[in-house]
């Protein structure tokens, strides 16, 4: 469709994607940018993905004769490469006219979409709404799965050292990790409380981000639901891990994840709690293994009402 002079309308669009075949959600400064309307060439980054938030802007141009910069789209969360996400708010500027239902502008916007990117919801908002400025707090899951550890007459179950070929299905959703490790769960938890609260989560932060701003945060939540456990001695359980909180760092609720693997694996002993966990030293972080893209969603992101929704006249 042709850009026109009318006024544009700031919506706010709720979208979900499955990250694995994206360089992340934020337009990346590596490619070349074309920002012509009606131009449907997706921008490479320079290891030859698309972003997320590219995909959209190119989808978006197309249905309404706008640049990207007309555009100005906003978003809650900058997601890394391979995570997925449910909950990711961005805020457009669209000319009105387009659709004059939301139904129809959210069929319009996901007709122009690939598969495994999606609006789920569409509303109007302030002109003045800042996804990332005004969030409350943000939700976070991680989900895998692993064989619990079980030892009989004082030796591990042969099984327990099958692998992941003895863990994983077919029908496994690709929003998973598959832990190719016997764990110790019987304390998770307990550990999951741990590292809820005010700490100092510079060790879970990614070296290149460490040392860029204080990492004194508040996680109000960090809790592991069950979702299912095979009738196996030693079963295959599947977990959900849920974070939430203001705000997080680069890769830290990945490390978080990491970290809790690591100390259920016995690789990491439980006494690193009271002892340097949250002293902040790089030769703590540099113990921790990061948990891989595949199992990270982004739940939810709660903004204040009163920064997002319209006043009337």
């Amino acid at each position: 469709m042709a850009a026109t002079d009318e006024k544009l309308q700031r919506y706010r669009l709720i979208v979900s994607y499955n990250g694995a075949q994206y360089q992340g959600f934020q337009r990346q400064n590596s490619g070349a940018v074309d920002v012509r309307p009606n131009k449907r060439q997706r921008t490479k980054t320079k290891k030859g993905k698309s972003t997320i938030q590219e995909t959209i802007e190119d989808a978006l141009q197309h249905l309404s004769g706008l640049d990207r910069l007309a555009l100005r789209v906003r978003f809650s969360s900058r997601t890394d490469s391979g995570v997925h996400a449910r909950g990711q708010v961005l805020a457009v500027s669209l000319p009105p006219s387009l659709c004059p239902e939301f139904w129809q502008l959210r069929k319009s916007i996901n007709s122009r979409l690939p598969k495994d990117i999606s609006v789920d919801d569409v509303t109007t908002c302030a002109e003045t709404f800042e996804p990332r400025e005004h969030v409350l707090w943000k939700r976070y899951s991680y989900t895998l799965k692993y064989r619990r550890k079980v030892v009989k007459d004082g030796e591990l179950l042969p099984i327990c050292s099958s692998g992941p070929n003895t863990i994983r299905s077919g029908l496994d959703p690709s929003a998973l990790w598959v832990v190719p490790w016997v764990l110790d769960d019987s304390k998770l938890d307990e550990y999951c409380e741990k590292l809820t609260g005010e700490h100092d989560y510079s060790v879970f932060v990614h070296k290149h981000a460490r040392r860029e701003r204080k990492n004194v945060l508040t996680v109000n939540r960090l809790v592991c639901t069950r979702l299912n456990e095979t009738k196996e001695e030693a079963p295959v359980v599947t977990v959900r891990f849920d974070v939430e909180a203001k705000g997080f760092r680069r890769s830290m609720v990945r490390n978080l994840i990491g970290f809790l693997v690591d100390i259920c694996m016995g690789s990491v002993d439980e006494s690193i709690f009271e002892e340097e966990l949250w002293l902040g030293k790089d030769v703590t972080a540099a113990k921790l293994n990061m948990a891989p893209a595949a199992g990270l969603c982004l739940e939810y992101a709660q903004h204040d009402e009163t920064k997002w929704k319209e006043v009337g006249p």
